[in-house]
């Protein structure tokens, strides 16, 4: 899976069909920290997502971020994300279950593996079998990056749940200049720790397969 977070321009996707890739990944839509910063270009950008699929075959993952959304991202993207900060805004996960689409379910950044797995039974009980957990990062004490990669929390999901598990390294980074240099020596731990698998395998179970932790830690 690659591609920037967001869709800016034409030509998009071409340059990582020769890397091997299956998913091209864009933001037509963004949800930004800062209103200040680029919000994507919308219905220009899920066209322009269109156009790169038609151009290098690869499947399309783009995030959406409202409810009444739901139906047009749908109508473009191969698989819908649920972005970090609507992780636990419970009513756009069902809406994104019902459209039939695979789920990209990614953690909040102050969200614990617990949580994750609360999201993901919701999509699970709307009829969606076809979930992918993206760690991408979480805020703690440490300043000297944006996000802290939490390897150990990829390989506990792949111990308590049946749902295939991603890495996203690309939103822990500080300064943008050293970017580059910093998922170079990121990326492996990700692919260490993190599934291999780009599809769900449906089960009859829910999101934690580990019954003996789940009660353990489930709230009333």
């Amino acid at each position: 899976m690659l591609g920037g977070n967001r869709v800016a321009a034409h030509g998009h996707g071409p340059s990582c069909a020769p890397s091997g890739a299956r998913v091209l990944r864009g933001g037509a839509f963004k949800l930004r920290s800062s209103p200040y910063a680029f919000q994507g270009l919308g219905l220009e950008g899920l066209n322009l997502l269109a156009a790169a699929r038609d151009e290098t075959g690869l499947a399309i993952v783009t995030e959406v971020m409202l409810e009444c959304d739901v139906p047009l991202v749908a109508e473009y993207a191969d698989i819908l994300q649920t972005g970090s900060r609507s992780m636990e805004n419970y009513t756009l996960p069902e809406a994104a279950a019902q459209s039939g689409k695979p789920i990209l379910l990614k953690r909040g950044m102050v969200a614990t593996v617990l949580d994750l797995l609360r999201s993901a039974q919701v999509i699970l009980n709307n009829g969606n079998p076809n979930v992918i957990l993206c760690e991408r990062g979480i805020r703690t004490f440490e300043t000297a990056m944006r996000n802290t990669f939490d390897a150990a929390g990829i390989a506990f999901l792949k111990q308590v749940t049946h749902l295939p598990v991603i890495a996203d390294p690309s939103t822990q980074q500080g300064a943008t200049i050293w970017c580059r240099r910093w998922l170079a020596s990121a990326s492996p731990p990700a692919l260490t720790t993190s599934s291999s698998r780009c599809t769900p395998i449906p089960t009859r179970h829910g999101a934690m397969a580990s019954s003996r932790w789940a009660s353990r830690n489930s709230t009333p």
